[in-house]
């Protein structure tokens, strides 16, 4: 599946939030071959100082990042307002669906996902932005 054409007006910045070496490349290279500038972080403080100088258009992630996933989202989300974020639900956790929305994620994704269904919600979500 490639990228849909969503208009130019987009900035297609897609920053993932990952410990996992493994995962952040897999995912990163993944969006990357469908059109998207990425950049990556493996903790809370790259995420805070990357996301400032790179703004991304979406956020993606991972709950088990840290012992509180929620305040990771609510720091991001007040310091980079217009980014929507999407969390990965945990591996060995369960992710509160309405915490993690008043925490500020506009979306929430089950850990054992495909990468085209995550695909579809970032399309869903640059979609949205253009209406």
């Amino acid at each position: 599946m490639k990228k849909k054409d969503i208009g130019s007006t987009l900035k297609n910045v897609l920053m993932i939030v990952e410990d996992f070496d493994f995962i952040r490349n897999i995912v990163g290279k993944y969006f990357q071959t469908n059109g998207y500038d990425i950049i990556s972080a493996g903790n809370m403080q790259e995420a805070m100082a990357i996301g400032q100088w790179d703004q991304p258009h979406i956020i993606i992630v991972d709950f088990d990042i840290s012992n509180d996933p929620y305040l990771i989202v609510s720091i991001l989300h007040n310091i980079l307002p217009l980014s929507q974020i999407i969390m990965v639900n945990g591996r060995s956790r369960h992710c509160d669906t309405e915490e993690a929305k008043i925490a500020g994620a506009n979306r929430i994704l089950e850990r054992l996902f495909n990468p085209e269904v995550l695909e579809e919600i970032i399309h869903s979500i640059e979609v949205e932005a253009v209406h």
